[in-house]
Parts: C-alpha cells; sequence; structure tokens
C-alpha cells in the first residue's frame, strides 16, 4: 500500500508541554532589526513548533545590548 492521507472526523486533540526552545539567528541589521527562527520542543528534546519573530525598533530591539540574555528575555515576551 502507498501512503494515504485522509480526514479524521470528529478531530483528535492531543495537549503537549513546550519546555525548551533553540533560538536561530536568520538576519541580523544592525541598529536596525533581528530576524530569528525559534524551535520550540517538548520533554523529549523534539520540535513540536517553529516561530519566526521579527525583532525590530517596535517590540524590543532597542532593549538588546551586548548580552544574549536581553535576547533570550524578548523572545520569551514575544512567544507567550
Amino acid at each position: 500500500m502507498n501512503q494515504i492521507e485522509f480526514n479524521i472526523y470528529p478531530n483528535l486533540k492531543k495537549s503537549i508541554t513546550l519546555v525548551k526552545a533553540e533560538v536561530k539567528i536568520l538576519e541580523l541589521k544592525l541598529f536596525e532589526s533581528v530576524r530569528v527562527m525559534v524551535y520550540l520542543k517538548d520533554e523529549n528534546g523534539s520540535v513540536m513548533d517553529t516561530r519566526g519573530i521579527l525583532i525590530d525598533k517596535t517590540n524590543g530591539y532597542n532593549e538588546w545590548t551586548n548580552d544574549d540574555k536581553t535576547l533570550i528575555d524578548i523572545i520569551k515576551k514575544l512567544i507567550q
């Protein structure tokens, strides 16, 4: 049998807990913005969701100093 895709009704619902995030910087425009991809992971380290985020002057870029902890705090605020 070949691969088959079909709709499930009623839909099955599954609850997952995301416990960790990995961030990859995609684009950095100095003094302007940074574009990142955030990989959200479950307890087993499996990527369960991804989010592309643009951090610019409207949502926290000016708060980012030479300390990456600041960037992490901005990302945490934006994904919740």
